[in-house]
């Protein structure tokens, strides 16, 4: 669903669309880890895609569909679920671990697309990689 967008804002509290047909749509930062924790600054520095919103400094994304559905926290999809858990796991790596590019695990995550079985256990696994790396270190 391609949702046609002419103006993308932030406040101190909520993140703002406002659709050619004058609909305008928010969604709370609170309800977002990545965001709730990040300034004033970096809330300002987001670009506008074709589907939604992405911050490259926070690793975060809101897809413009999400603005429209009934509570956007409540069905997210498994995805988003780990990387809201975990904000210390970088999409953008895992992406490349996967060998899948950035923007489609950002449509995953933010419920524009969704992943095969196989394509999912892709990132699992690459997710679980990454795990018993971390365990393997020694300081």
């Amino acid at each position: 669903m391609i949702i046609d967008i002419i103006r993308v804002w932030v406040d101190n509290v909520y993140v703002n669309i406002e659709t050619k047909q004058g609909q305008v749509r928010s969604l709370a930062i609170a309800d977002f880890r990545l965001l709730q924790n990040a300034t004033s600054d970096q809330l300002q520095k987001f670009e506008v895609g074709k589907f939604g919103i992405h911050w490259e400094e926070l690793d975060e994304d809101l897809s413009f569909e999400g603005f429209f559905k009934e509570n956007p926290q409540e069905i997210a999809p498994e995805i988003a679920q780990v990387f809201n858990s975990f904000p210390e796991i970088n999409q953008s790596a895992i992406a490349k671990r996967v060998g899948i590019n950035q923007s489609l695990l950002a449509k995953y995550k933010c419920g524009i697309l969704n992943p095969t079985p196989k394509r999912l256990k892709e990132i699992e696994t690459a997710l679980h990689e990454l795990g018993g790396e971390l365990l393997a270190v020694k300081l």
